[in-house]
Order: structure tokens, then sequence, then C-alpha cells
């Protein structure tokens, strides 16, 4: 963005003040990335446990894995 500093709306031909600035602004859109790769790896997970069969436990691993390795890799996106 070009502009930097506060955010202002217009009614008719009177300005007014906006409760967030245009760093609040890019923040949102970078949070937005980052929920989005969450989901994404969540969503795949999830897929992943539903496929699961009792009887290919060996060849898929533990329900607990699968899901104990997607919240880690959330917590790498997340950047904890």
């Amino acid at each position: 963005m070009e502009y930097s500093g506060k955010l202002f709306g217009k009614v008719g031909n009177k300005y007014f003040p906006l409760e967030s600035t245009t760093e609040d602004f890019e923040c949102l859109q970078k949070n937005i990335g980052q929920l989005e790769s969450k989901l994404k790896i969540a969503e795949k997970a999830l897929n992943e446990i539903v496929k699961f069969d009792e009887d290919l436990e060996d060849e898929y691993g533990d329900p607990g894995e699968l899901a104990n390795s997607a919240l880690e890799k959330i917590m790498i996106v997340d950047g904890f």
C-alpha cells in the first residue's frame, strides 16, 4: 500500500476517521493468509483420519499421531 496511516470514511462531502489504520488492514490480510494455510493443513489431516481404517493402522498410522502431526504443522505456520 502506498499510503500509510489513518483511514477515513466519507459520507456525502464529510470525512470521518475510522478505527483502523493501514497497518491494521495489512495485518488482517496477513492473518487471513495464515488462517487459510492452517485450514488446509487441518482439512488434510481430518480427511486422512476419516479414511483411517483400523485394519490398515500399520499402513496409515494412528489417528492420534496424524492429529498431533497436523497440530505441529499448524503451530509452525502460526510461528510457535
